[in-house]
């Protein structure tokens, strides 16, 4: 279906048309590419590719387009007449912008502009209604763009590693948000507005330099995963035993002296990592968190006295054995 021998066309299983010249060492896309005008997938990622010529406005079927890890500076302003794209990748260049014609992708889903260079988004982000997923962490954002808090649909917001100090008081608009990525954000305190985030099932707020969290944790009734880890975090508020859904808590690298009591209260629990902390005893309550799955309590790295060393070796399973029977000593 493709003029020459490296580019052959591939069906899906589901039927679609798909180009795959990922990792070629690619530094321009093959001019036979923009002939075929029945792509409806398109991956030129890892290549050595700076730029996308303005002919990629012909492949008018693409619903997907990754050019990721490249060194892209710029885009084509055509790409705005992609209106089929629903799922664009373009982390991993050197963008210093994104064309304002990206905004006109209404059928857009998910967009990924992770590890670039850009200090902002263009105007008319708010028009991207079916956005679900939005990753800008890692770039040079010293704020939340503007219009990202009016993306009603949006499910997976990732704005780590940015120089932004506070998140706006309108993520609250978020109501479906899903999951939220604020890692080693530049915040002077946790972002209370998180905690009014309902629908919020997975939140990463690691290496931010928290020494302290907020109360207000009743709200957030759906959250299943919090990770805290590359803090400064001394204790947790007792508020957070009504996080009655949450599965996976990660507190790796803190300054937690002593095992916090909270932990165990939550019903649900089948992950700890409190590994790389200063605790030197664990609580024989924590035997109640019997959901903990093998190998689901990491404790390591920590001057554990109690339970002795030979016991901790053995795992997550002797671990709780060991707090049932003390516990049933009185």
């Amino acid at each position: 279906m493709a003029a020459g021998q490296n580019l052959q066309v591939k069906r899906t299983d589901d039927s679609h048309l798909v180009l795959d010249l990922s990792n070629r060492g690619l530094t321009s896309i093959p001019e036979e590419v923009f002939n075929m005008p029945y792509l409806e997938v398109l991956d030129v990622s890892n290549n050595e590719l700076t730029s996308i010529p303005e002919a990629i406005g012909r492949l008018q079927k693409l619903y997907r387009l990754d050019a990721h890890g490249n060194k892209l500076t710029s885009l084509p302003q055509t790409i705005g007449s992609l209106q089929k794209l629903t799922h664009l990748y373009i982390y991993d260049n050197q963008l210093t912008e994104v064309p304002a014609e990206v905004c006109s992708l209404s059928n857009l889903e998910v967009l990924s502009i992770k590890s670039n260079k850009l200090s902002t988004l263009p105007p008319g982000v708010e028009k991207l209604q079916k956005l679900r997923e939005l990753f800008i962490q890692g770039n040079k954002l010293t704020e939340v763009p503007a219009g990202v808090c009016s993306l009603s649909n949006l499910e997976v917001l990732s704005v780590g590693q940015n120089n932004i100090q506070h998140l706006p008081d309108d993520v609250r608009r978020l109501t479906r948000l899903k999951t939220l990525g604020v890692t080693n954000c530049k915040f002077k305190e946790f972002p209370s507005q998180v905690l009014q985030l309902k629908t919020l099932e997975k939140l990463y707020a690691d290496d931010c330099k928290f020494n302290t969290v907020p109360d207000e944790w009743g709200e957030l009734q759906n959250l299943w995963l919090l990770s805290l880890e590359d803090n400064l975090l001394r204790t947790l508020p007792s508020t957070m035993s009504r996080l009655h859904n949450l599965r996976e808590v990660y507190l790796r690298n803190n300054r937690f002296n002593t095992f916090p009591d909270v932990l165990c209260e939550l019903p649900a629990m089948e992950k700890l990592d409190m590994r790389r902390n200063r605790i030197t005893r664990l609580p024989t309550a924590l035997h109640r968190a019997d959901k903990l799955r093998p190998g689901g309590l990491g404790v390591s790295e920590n001057p554990l006295k109690y339970p002795p060393q030979d016991v901790c070796e053995q795992g997550t399973g002797a671990i709780m054995d060991f707090l049932k029977v003390e516990a049933e000593k009185g």
